[in-house]
């Protein structure tokens, strides 16, 4: 194939990130006294050369104005030759509008961007092959990237496959068949003595839609010297129906933060996800997590492995809560599990579950940095609260709504179960709890404790709670005295102020005595 001569057309190139103004001014609000990393780009605003490549189906003034024209055969070819004809110091290969078939991998070079018309009008379909940026300094942009047919030597790869640092991914909607990882993959692969840590990845406007794999992905491999990704943002970006029509593996989820990857200053802003296999956005418990914010997500229909009946979901969560992590005014509907949270060491700020099965799923809260939930609303949930099991430090529930939206619910509005240790670290304040049997019902050992919580509707307020703000001594009238009978359901009598009461209840299998407070 002849080179056609590069005609250099003067055009500014905008700098390579977008962790800017908007994004740090945002955060800040949140943030308090923690870093923010700074944004940095090496690619200067100069004036910098561009190549461009016709699509074998571009029009006539396209081709025209075009420096390669591709044949709609391997046309990796001519994009390839066009990065590569770019000097050292970098710059710009423009994609006309059209579809381009690719059979090999596409690799850009250092300082260089490769551009798109536009997801409506630029198309770049991988046929067992991936785009990989492995150099620093490099972008991809306003383009629609789709990947099939993977053997095995790209079954852990993606279209878009980042081992690089400095990489700026901007308006590039992205889907695949289930034969290959993800869509989007950040990758840490380096297993050089020290290793380096990938660092400074930006995605904005980009979107996996309808594939058979892992929307976003992040992590590293198991002989990587160091496991570190940090200052990552995802802004603007949407993960819908990963998973859900075919699959990768059991696993598949929206956006995975931290797989086998440690993380730090981690930011989303205004991400979606919606109809996920497993969840939504996911972490594992194990990697670090420093820093990692998310602000104004919404995560909805996830678990469709629960709801097709094909299995039960693991997770199945709109939001995988674990280690330092805070979320600010995130929605989740219809989940399995609206917030899935363990570990502890985080804040939930502002945010909001409706008719997911499990609103606020909790185990294990033993960070020593505590946990904490703050003006949270959970509304429609058959368990709108739920501790499940483990032990707890320094839990904290502030400022909470709970409500069964106007139909009246058996369960509790906050259920604390009897595999709970150090409920007593669990406190609850500030809050309200509307249409449901028992506002706290606490089998654990310990007592929960309650200030200023105001519960309506409910046959019984409290079980086993520690009312902080209770006028006076509790006496033996308001205890909670119950015998196992022989039989599944067990008769309760409840003595207080001279009433007597009877309650039937399942979960009694031993003899117990509850602190109880009925207004």
């Amino acid at each position: 194939m002849e080179v056609i001569p590069v005609r250099r057309r003067n055009r500014a190139v905008l700098p390579l990130f977008l962790i800017l103004a908007f994004t740090l001014s945002v955060t800040a609000l949140y943030l308090g006294d923690q870093v923010v990393p700074e944004a940095t780009s090496s690619r200067d605003a100069t004036q910098l050369p561009r190549i461009i490549v016709a699509a074998n189906d571009s029009g006539a003034a396209a081709r025209a104005s075009a420096d390669y024209i591709c044949d709609g055969v391997d046309d990796q070819q001519e994009i390839q030759a066009a990065l590569d004809a770019l000097p050292a110091t970098g710059g710009e290969v423009a994609l006309t509008e059209g579809k381009f078939l690719c059979a090999k991998t596409i690799a850009i070079p250092p300082k260089t961007a490769l551009v798109g018309r536009g997801s409506w009008d630029t198309t770049i379909e991988l046929n067992d092959s991936i785009i990989h940026l492995k150099h620093e300094n490099t972008s991809l942009w306003n383009i629609s990237i789709s990947g099939y047919q993977y053997d095995w030597k790209h079954r852990w790869d993606a279209p878009v496959f980042i081992t690089a640092s400095n990489v700026s991914i901007r308006d590039v909607t992205g889907t695949a068949d289930d034969t290959i990882h993800a869509v989007f993959f950040v990758a840490n692969l380096d297993t050089t003595s020290g290793g380096k840590v990938i660092e400074n990845i930006e995605f904005s406007g980009c979107r996996a839609h309808d594939p058979g794999t892992f929307g976003f992905m992040l992590s590293a491999s198991q002989t990587a010297t160091n496991k570190l990704i940090r200052n990552v943002t995802f802004v603007d970006c949407e993960a819908i129906n990963c998973g859900r029509y075919s699959r990768f593996d059991p696993w598949v989820v929206g956006f995975n933060f931290a797989e086998q990857n440690d993380i730090e200053n981690l930011q989303a802003i205004r991400c979606r996800t919606e109809g996920n296999w497993e969840s939504g956005f996911h972490v594992e418990s194990a990697p670090k997590k420093t820093n990692v914010v998310m602000i104004d997500c919404i995560s909805n229909e996830n678990a469709q492995k629960e709801k097709v009946g094909a299995a039960q979901a693991v997770f199945g969560a709109g939001y995988l809560v674990n280690g330092d992590m805070r979320l600010v005014n995130c929605t989740s509907e219809g989940n399995y599990v609206g917030f899935y949270c363990s570990g502890g060491g985080f804040e939930v700020i502002d945010c909001i579950d409706r008719s997911s099965l499990f609103g606020y799923a909790l185990s294990n809260l033993a960070d020593p940095e505590g946990t904490r939930l703050t003006s949270c609303s959970a509304i429609g949930e058959s368990y709108p609260i739920f501790f499940g099991t483990g032990d707890m430090v320094g839990v904290t529930f502030d400022g909470i709504t709970v409500s069964s939206n106007n139909i009246f619910s058996e369960e509790a509005g906050i259920t604390v179960t009897r595999d709970v240790q150090n409920a007593s670290e669990i406190l609850v304040q500030n809050s309200h709890i509307l249409g449901y049997r028992y506002g706290i019902s606490n089998t654990a050992t310990n007592a929960v404790r309650v200030t200023n919580v105001s519960v309506s509707g409910a046959a019984t307020d409290f079980i086993n709670c520690d009312l902080l703000d209770w006028p006076g001594p509790v006496s033996v009238a308001s205890m909670l005295f119950c015998k196992v009978l022989p039989r599944s359901d067990h008769v309760f009598w409840v003595v207080f102020r001279e009433k007597l009461i009877m309650e039937t209840l399942s979960w009694c299998e031993f003899w117990s005595e509850r602190t109880l407070s009925i207004d």
